[in-house]
């Protein structure tokens, strides 16, 4: 939730409600954190928190184990190595222009071709994602083809 945003839709039953009626359970800027902070609230409700902390230890060693962008040729077979857990083409989509971007700093339609390319992606619906993930306000027009994905 946006800081100062004032109400909300409820997820399930669509109810518009006030957020000064609810408790605050955690506050962050980052997304990484706002995901560990809801997903160890909801395994203690459940009474898992000890099963969390071995699924968080486990991500943790995992990218321990991830090669850095030095150890790959190009930048676009590292992003390739990085999106290659992801499922779904529109989530491999969304993968490849996030990474781009930490990479890159911005990317065009023709790095983001490589990168599928390097994954053994079908490339053939690439213009078409980027312009949904752009009207979607996932993708910052930086003019001259370039675009940098916005979380």
């Amino acid at each position: 939730m946006l800081a100062g945003t004032k109400t909300t839709n409820c997820q399930f039953c669509s109810r518009r409600f006030g957020l000064d009626r609810l408790r605050q359970w955690y506050s962050t800027d980052l997304l990484d954190e706002a995901v560990e902070a809801v997903g160890r609230l909801n395994s203690e409700r459940m009474g898992r928190e000890k099963d969390f902390d071995r699924v968080m230890d486990e991500v943790e060693d995992e990218a321990k184990k991830r090669p850095d962008e030095d150890s790959f040729e190009t930048p676009h077979q590292y992003v390739a190595f990085l999106m290659r857990n992801v499922s779904g083409e529109r989530k491999r989509m969304e993968a490849a222009a996030r990474h781009l971007t930490e990479v890159l700093g911005e990317f065009g339609q023709e790095d983001m071709v490589e990168c599928l390319l390097e994954a053994n992606v079908d490339t053939e619906r690439v213009d078409e994602y980027i312009e949904v993930m752009a009207r979607a306000n996932l993708l910052l027009y930086k003019g001259n083809g370039k675009y940098e994905y916005i979380e």
